[in-house]
């Protein structure tokens, strides 16, 4: 669920990579009771990367953790992870000294950005709920691990003999009781005006059948595809503040018809002057029922 990305200034051994890749996924894990599965951490060589700070050129390590925010997950929560990041890589890389020049951690970042997601094939529960989404899913995954997926074996097994996850997978299932007899159900979580949660999974169940349809066709979805061919993980995040493209601003969430109408005469000029992505654009808008009913902007 979440990705940890640590970019590297320094060359890294395969054995200090793999040490810090189980050292964050266990903080990870504790912290926000996550099966181990769903913890990605990449490696980026930074090394022949330009990097400017304060406008001079210089090299740095930085972690990035893409994570999922809300639920009972604080502020708090997430200074003490991105402490307890920075003190892996000292421990991995420094002896358990802090590090200095080309060996210091320079930045760790934590984005609470992940809005939706799938993840071997399903779909990400929200921040707070995964205990819930273990108990829901453990059909499925008890038929994978008899599959002979191996990540789905020891999946079952963390939610056997983990003690965390033991318990919150117990007290989750006795809320599951009440929830189940006082009716209470999650709310939608909004990104933006017209976008709930549940559009954000549709469209990650849409690109996991897309993927699945052009790339293993031949396989029902009963079938496990081999490793390499499988479509591992697809993470929607947010919030896009702000932006340009081909020379206009970004449009809010929700607002994609009226920024089309505000800037059509713009459309058509970049259309005319030969820019075959604004021809395109521009019979696409002049199809849409929902462009056509309200009035443009003169």
């Amino acid at each position: 669920m979440p990705l940890y990305e640590i970019e590297h200034c320094i060359p890294l051994s395969k054995e200090q990579r793999d040490e810090l890749a189980q050292t964050i996924t266990h903080i990870h894990t504790k912290k926000f009771s996550t099966p181990s599965l769903f913890v990605n951490v990449r490696f980026t060589d930074v090394r022949d990367h330009c990097m400017y700070i304060a406008g001079q050129q210089r090299t740095s390590n930085r972690i990035f953790g893409v994570v999922r925010a809300g639920g009972p997950r604080t502020a708090e929560s997430f200074d003490e992870l991105a402490q307890q990041l920075e003190a892996a890589w000292d421990a991995v890389i420094n002896g358990g000294k802090r590090g200095h020049g080309d060996k210091e951690m320079k930045v760790v970042s934590i984005q609470g950005s992940i809005t939706a997601g799938v993840e071997s094939g399903l779909l990400l529960p929200r921040a707070g709920g995964d205990a819930a989404w273990l108990n829901e899913n453990k059909p499925m995954f008890e038929r994978l691990a008899q599959a002979g997926d191996a990540d789905f074996v020891q999946l079952l097994d963390e939610m056997q003999n983990r003690e965390d996850l033991v318990k919150a997978l117990s007290d989750d299932a006795i809320r599951g009781e009440s929830r189940e007899m006082i009716g209470v159900f999650p709310r939608v979580c909004s990104h933006g005006p017209t976008r709930s949660r549940e559009s954000f999974n549709e469209l990650c169940s849409e690109i996991n059948s897309a993927w699945h349809h052009i790339v293993h066709p031949e396989l029902s979805n009963s079938e496990l595809p081999p490793r390499e061919l499988e479509l591992a993980a697809i993470f929607i995040t947010s919030e896009l503040l702000a932006g340009m493209k081909v020379g206009f601003p970004v449009p809010a969430a929700g607002t994609e018809i009226a920024w089309a109408k505000e800037h059509f005469e713009s459309f058509k000029e970049r259309a005319a002057l030969g820019d075959e992505d604004f021809v395109d654009y521009v019979e696409e808008l002049e199809k849409k029922p929902e462009f056509n009913e309200a009035p443009r902007s003169e």
